[in-house]
């Protein structure tokens, strides 16, 4: 806070200020939507071939990740969420702003099945949707690069609550397992920009798919 207050030539009580005023809780709620900006313009556009200048190498890599996805899902998985997803009153799809659209979309397809779900991308609200959270709510979360917990975690304790909500926790990177999190879905097992967000659009696409299949209602 005092090297922005020192860069803005501000108070540090006006960097407090600005951050409740931008609908934040503290300036710690500044620094997790920060964390969660991935701001290296050559990170998020690196792909397997990084070296070559032909786009074709792109595709290629693309197509290799959505074998290996078509390979590895496990649909026994997808079919159980979208049973829950039915099946409980509360859904809340969350995640970062790589995701944002995706979810969107998804929530879209599931309204025009008359299932509403609830979807954000906010940091603070996210925050508020755990918090209050219990075993009568059901929790999606897309991560791209799974460190979505160590993001959100620090400020909601969700360990230290007594009645768990249920959470699926679907992500493009294999990282530490939460205890908490009732089933993990791995799309891969390494993070890559140019493969997460379709293999996130693949598994959307099935889930609204599935849903219709199973109960449409005519």
């Amino acid at each position: 806070m005092t090297s922005i207050a020192k860069a803005c030539n501000v108070s540090k009580a006006s960097v407090s200020r600005f951050c409740r005023c931008i609908g934040l809780q503290d300036f710690l709620d500044l620094q997790i939507l920060i964390k969660s900006y991935v701001s290296l313009t050559e990170h998020k556009f690196h792909y397997q071939h990084q070296n070559s200048h032909d786009l074709r190498d792109y595709v290629k890599s693309v197509t290799d990740k959505i074998n290996q996805f078509n390979q590895n899902i496990d649909i026994k998985i997808i079919l159980e969420l979208v049973h829950d997803i039915h099946r409980y009153e509360k859904v809340s799809f969350l995640g970062m702003m790589q995701s944002g659209h995706i979810l969107m979309n998804l929530q879209d397809d599931l309204a025009s099945l008359r299932k509403f779900v609830y979807c954000t991308t906010d940091a603070v609200q996210i925050k508020d949707t755990i918090v209050n959270a219990n075993e009568n709510d059901l929790i999606i979360i897309f991560s791209a690069r799974g460190y979505f917990f160590d993001i959100i975690l620090p400020r909601i304790r969700i360990l230290d609550k007594n009645h768990y909500p249920k959470i699926y926790f679907v992500t493009t990177n294999q990282l530490k397992k939460s205890k908490f999190v009732y089933k993990n879905i791995i799309l891969d097992t390494n993070y890559n920009y140019s493969s997460s967000t379709i293999l996130f659009q693949l598994l959307s696409n099935m889930i609204a798919l599935e849903y219709y299949n199973r109960y449409e209602i005519e």
